[in-house]
């Protein structure tokens, strides 16, 4: 197996594990609803702009998973006191439920990744990971 078939095994295998700890299917969840719950709970004052300069998104792609995460009732909408043109969002307490167990799940899935591991092999790991990145942002 090569680097890359390596790396996306490793990505799917955490994709399927954390989904199942999230019960992800049941709320109709996907990742790109985590990032913008993220997003939202860390950033306050944010709008929709913000989000998709974030992760680096169409406007109208952000815009639809709104309406979607504001219909399920995970966020809501207020005018933006300085701008009238934009609306700001924060999460209701559904949405901050969803964003608390995903960081929960998040963080004893980082645990389970990490065991047997040495510091000096997870800072070698890390190394690695930083190159890549730059290497594929090239």
């Amino acid at each position: 197996m090569n680097a890359t078939q390596r790396l996306m095994t490793l990505l799917q295998q955490y994709r399927q594990r954390i989904r199942a700890d999230i019960d992800a299917d049941d709320s109709q969840l996907n990742a790109m609803h985590v990032e913008c719950l993220r997003i939202i709970s860390h950033q306050q004052p944010c709008g929709a702009n913000l989000i998709a300069n974030m992760l680096d998104r169409d406007k109208s792609q952000i815009s639809l998973l709104i309406k979607d995460m504001l219909a399920k009732g995970w966020l809501v909408r207020q005018d933006n006191p300085t701008d009238k043109r934009s609306k700001l969002l924060s999460l209701t307490s559904e949405g901050l439920q969803i964003v608390t167990k995903v960081s929960r799940a998040d963080s004893e899935l980082n645990e389970l990744l990490l065991q047997g591991l040495t510091t000096q092999e997870l800072d070698s790991f890390n190394l690695v990971l930083d190159k890549m990145i730059v290497n594929l942002s090239r």
